[in-house]
């Protein structure tokens, strides 16, 4: 019952995320910027950000580094100015929450104020102070805003939809037989439901 009523309390104030974040989200910017719409040399700083995800950001600071030394006219982001251009631009802002070791569950909600999570008696922090883990959550709010943003990917946001509608009017007028079992569409607990 205490998660009931938290998930029914939450807000986006104490989700952790800054206040500009939350503006943001409560009021995105009204057109979806394309890359192709961008400068080139914006595009390819966020292009060297987005591929360098699973390094370090010392690596994308010698990119940074090596390709200024080659190339001193030529705009390059640093990694900060990447990732803060790449979050204005998507409106996507991770979320840390610290969690079990063991991926047990999150220190949030009515577990906040524990220092070990009560099931499997795992601390939440190190000798140190410091989350033995975290967890990152990215809101779905901005990602689908993002989404809509595109006419192209907002109309294959509704293809299930659609496709249902589609299967369901077919096996209405042909005694609920089907031709053939293509799609995830075809499945019969999603029309049952």
């Amino acid at each position: 019952m205490n998660n009931i009523q938290a998930l029914k309390n939450v807000t986006l104030d104490k989700s952790g995320m800054a206040p500009d974040d939350i503006d943001w989200l409560r009021d995105p910017l009204p057109s979806f910027c394309h890359l192709d719409m961008l400068d080139t040399h914006l595009v390819k700083s966020l292009w060297h950000f987005i591929y360098s995800t699973d390094m370090s950001c010392n690596h994308y600071e010698t990119i940074h580094k090596v390709n200024m030394a080659a190339y001193p006219d030529d705009e390059f982001l640093s990694f900060d100015q990447a990732k803060c251009t790449l979050k204005k631009l998507s409106g996507v802002v991770p979320i840390r929450s610290d969690c079990c070791i063991s991926s047990c569950a999150t220190f949030t909600g009515e577990y906040s104020d524990l220092d070990a999570y009560p099931y499997c008696n795992t601390p939440c922090y190190d000798n140190n102070g410091k989350p033995c883990q975290q967890f990152t959550m990215i809101p779905i709010s901005p990602v689908l805003q993002a989404l809509y943003m595109s006419h192209e990917t907002a109309e294959d946001m509704h293809y299930l939809k659609k496709r249902l509608t589609k299967i369901v009017e077919h096996l209405r007028t042909h005694n609920g037989k089907m031709e053939s079992y293509d799609d995830m569409a075809c499945s019969q607990d999603l029309l049952q439901a």
